[in-house]
């Protein structure tokens, strides 16, 4: 891990990516830049601030599109597997929510282990409904996780498009910019982070 720090306009963006760039130049690796500001993309284009880059490398603005990752495990992988991405995706959206019970935890790590093994649909929009399902029979009404994968979905954050392995092969500038929930922002981070992780973890 590295931190960059200093003050407002001190360089830190700028010397971070002037480092990214010098390690892509020698290991042609891909990079996934999270652009929480904005900085780097306007109209849909790389502006002036980001530098010429030695490999391709693809500008998306979450809000106008969606990011087309694919974060949950095949259902083939085994039951531990399942497991551990479920109760991965579970902590990081309840992080993102206001004091979510044991019940209400429970519920979600239940949702999204059925959209992983059962359905073809394995959206957010899908944990969605499923969870929602689970609380009308519960006879519950909306919670705080509801309403964060009611904020999710509404803005359309993510598309299972590709698979991790496709997603991650490739190189991009993710923008935030068109987020306005500061929590919202901290969780597509945590989501994109998550599935970082588990994929390149799970590598020989």
């Amino acid at each position: 891990h590295l931190a960059l720090m200093g003050r407002t306009r001190s360089g830190k963006t700028t010397t971070g990516v002037q480092m990214a760039q010098s390690i892509v130049e020698q290991s042609r690796a891909p990079t996934l830049f999270i652009d929480p500001q904005g900085t780097f993309i306007t109209d849909g284009k790389l502006n002036e601030k980001f530098p010429s880059w030695p490999m391709d490398i693809q500008p998306l603005e979450v809000g106008l599109n969606p990011i087309p990752l694919d974060f949950l495990p095949d259902a083939k992988v085994g039951h531990v597997a399942i497991q551990n991405a479920a109760m991965t995706l579970r902590d990081s959206i309840c992080l993102c929510c206001k004091s979510p019970g044991n019940l209400m935890q429970a519920r979600l790590l239940q949702s999204v282990e059925q959209v992983i093994t059962t359905g073809d649909d394995r959206s957010l929009t899908s944990i969605k409904q499923t969870y929602e399902g689970r609380l009308e029979i519960a006879g519950q009404e909306t919670d705080s996780i509801a309403a964060r994968l009611d904020e999710l979905t509404r803005l359309r954050c993510f598309s299972p498009d590709m698979s991790a392995a496709d997603f991650f092969s490739r190189s991009w500038v993710i923008s935030l910019m068109h987020v306005q929930s500061e929590e919202l922002k901290r969780l597509i981070m945590l989501l994109l982070l998550d599935a970082t992780a588990i994929y390149f973890l799970a590598q020989p």
